[in-house]
């Protein structure tokens, strides 16, 4: 682990230490961190002792160094000593010391962000330890009769990073392809990116001399291995449509890498733009040179959305290139996977005979019969708070609300420039120009999603609906249950939530205003601009909108779909489960041969579920 260690930021550790050399050292935590410190700088000084809440290792010692529970602080006077946090639990630490008086960056300093750094690369090396193992596993002459029978060319995108297990498995990707005979390449992508702002400086760089490792080993075993480097030296410059691409991609990446708390580091929203900004309209430059060089039929790539990764179906829709992309279990076969276009496409073009598709709507509505059922206490799939109950307030407009950093509802904007624009101008909208009541439900799952950043919606809401009462907003955590609210409304407005499909279930009209996938069906009221959206809510609020049942079996339908969408198998970008399989086993597997379908022969994942089904 000497790379690792390279990334530690000694001579800052150092100058605490030298700032404070008339006090006593204590450190606080016991781990590698401190292993690190007392080989490396702290060996030279006097350190008091360890603090430690586990009771098991206090009177026990560290190269020598007593371990004690940091109630020992009682006895010691502030100010003839000062505290190394070495511990990764920083936040619950620095709230215990400051109940003893301490403060921070005077009587205790956070040291363990310095060591971050070291343990992503450690944990990164491991799992390439790992995926050797892996390979070594594949016969040397495992490739020699292979013979290309699928001639178009697909390029495996591999966006090197140490979050997840991402980068080995679109290795593996680009192996299984190989093996099944598809005219196939592997990318490696080691530019800079989001990783080197929130990471380290220099994480692409070094992820590079990783991955060309690895390859160098593939290439000495197994014959006929292609690939290519992505070469940031050599750049295309962008056009006015571009640089609005990259303004776009930088909003849909602020909005979602703001909730990431952990990852958002220092700074202000404006410095994260700039920064952000300058990244993708490098990469953009760099990636606009290397597809005007290099053709393919299609790509795939992890979301396609988020980070630079969203270049590349900018690329595919300039080129007329197919890209599919994958995360979390899902795959798609074009767009970024998570806007389920792959439903509309199914639908669209009628890929079920008239007896399927009546097994699917069966199918889909007692499912749907048993959703509107169940809570979030007696089902693990359900985010509702609350049971269906008769006696309940009623409203004439329901607008549902989706997390809005998550995949499904970044980047679809059709009518209002944001979500933000949206909800803003309807609630005005219903504010002045009707009579009508509304309901504003901020989506139940937010209960689930405490690690992040979901914004204050309640207030930010609340201002914009003033002294109106007949506009409500409902936050995620009332006992109330959405089901209830969307059955008694006139009308239901989704930004891209599943509700939308699930209020024409109930017979409730829905109208929409985003690229949701569900928009482009003939199920809900699609709006053509600003004025048509606020026209068809007069009209529904006429009551001259009807749900007739060729509206609910198409919408039947797609919620089959997005109720199946999922293709969970141990073989997955966060899983370390399938390095203890060989290659041979994994394309065994049912649920890989899918995901290989839908790369290389364009067939929707959730298409071969659904066929499964019926």
């Amino acid at each position: 682990m000497e790379i690792a260690k390279k990334y530690i930021d000694f001579t800052h550790l150092k100058k605490i230490i030298k700032n404070n050399n008339d006090k006593e050292i204590l450190c606080f935590g016991g781990g590698t961190a401190a292993e690190i410190m007392m080989e490396q700088i702290l060996y030279r000084y006097p350190v008091r002792c360890f603090l430690d809440n586990n009771k098991e290792l206090q009177g026990k010692t560290i190269h020598n160094i007593p371990i004690c529970s940091p109630d020992v602080l009682n006895g010691m006077k502030k100010g003839t000593y000062f505290i190394l946090i070495l511990s990764q639990h920083v936040t619950v630490i620095s709230e215990q010391l400051n109940s003893f008086g301490l403060q921070a960056q005077k009587d205790y300093y956070d040291i363990y962000n310095y060591f971050k750094p070291y343990f992503r690369i450690s944990k990164f090396e491991n799992s390439m330890i790992q995926y050797y193992e892996f390979l070594e596993k594949i016969p040397e002459n495992y490739f020699n009769d292979v013979s290309i029978k699928h001639g178009n060319k697909i390029g495996i995108i591999c966006v090197a990073t140490m979050a997840n297990q991402s980068t080995w498995f679109d290795f593996t990707l680009y192996l299984m392809l190989k093996k099944m005979g598809y005219n196939v390449w592997l990318v490696i992508d080691c530019l800079r990116g989001f990783h080197d702002l929130t990471y380290f400086e220099g994480h692409g760089e070094l992820l590079g001399k990783y991955c060309q490792q690895v390859l160098d080993y593939m290439s000495k075993r197994f014959s006929g291995i292609r690939y290519q480097f992505i070469n940031e030296s050599a750049k295309e410059e962008l056009n006015e449509e571009d640089e609005k691409e990259v303004d776009r991609l930088t909003e849909i990446n602020l909005t979602w890498h703001h909730a990431m708390i952990p990852e958002w580091g220092e700074g202000s929203f404006i410095d994260h733009k700039e920064k952000y900004s300058d990244i993708l309209r490098n990469n953009m430059k760099v990636l606009k040179y290397f597809f005007n060089h290099n053709s393919f039929d299609s790509i795939n790539v992890l979301t396609a959305l988020h980070r630079h990764r969203g270049i590349y179906m900018w690329e595919g829709l300039r080129r007329k290139m197919r890209v599919s992309s994958y995360d979390g279990g899902e795959y798609g076969t074009n767009y970024p996977v998570s806007y389920y276009y792959d439903i509309r496409k199914i639908i669209s073009e009628n890929w079920f005979s008239e007896r399927e598709k009546e097994k699917i709507i069966n199918y889909a509505m007692n499912i749907f019969q048993k959703r509107i059922g169940t809570t979030s206490e007696n089902d693990v799939d359900s985010f509702q708070p609350a049971t269906k109950i008769q006696d309940i307030k009623r409203y004439d407009i329901i607008m549902t609300l989706n997390v809005e950093w998550d995949g499904p509802a970044l980047g679809l904007d059709r009518i209002f420039s944001s979500y933000q624009e949206w909800m803003s101008e309807t609630i005005e909208y219903v504010k002045l120009h009707t009579n009508a009541t509304m309901l504003i439900r901020e989506h139940p799952i937010i209960a689930q999603l405490s690690d992040y950043d979901n914004g204050n919606w309640e207030e930010w809401a609340t201002k914009r609906i003033g002294n109106c009462n007949r506009i409500r907003f409902c936050r995620y955590d009332e006992k109330i249950n959405t089901y209830d609210l969307i059955s008694h409304a006139k009308m239901v407005l989704p930004y891209s939530s599943t509700t939308g499909l699930e209020a024409i279930l109930l017979n409730v009209p829905v109208i929409t205003h985003t690229n949701v996938y569900y928009d482009s069906l003939e199920c809900v009221w699609s709006a053509k601009d600003k004025e048509d959206y606020f026209l068809l809510i007069e009209n529904g609020l006429k009551n001259n909108l009807f749900v007739d049942q060729k509206k609910k079996k198409i919408a039947a339908l797609a919620f089959s779909f997005i109720m199946n969408s999922t293709n969970i198998d141990i073989f997955g970008e966060y899983s370390t489960e399938w390095y203890k399989s060989t290659l041979d086993e994994l394309l065994q597997r049912k649920e890989v041969r899918k995901i290989l379908m839908a790369i290389g022969d364009n067939i929707p994942t959730l298409y071969l579920n659904i066929l499964e089904l019926i």
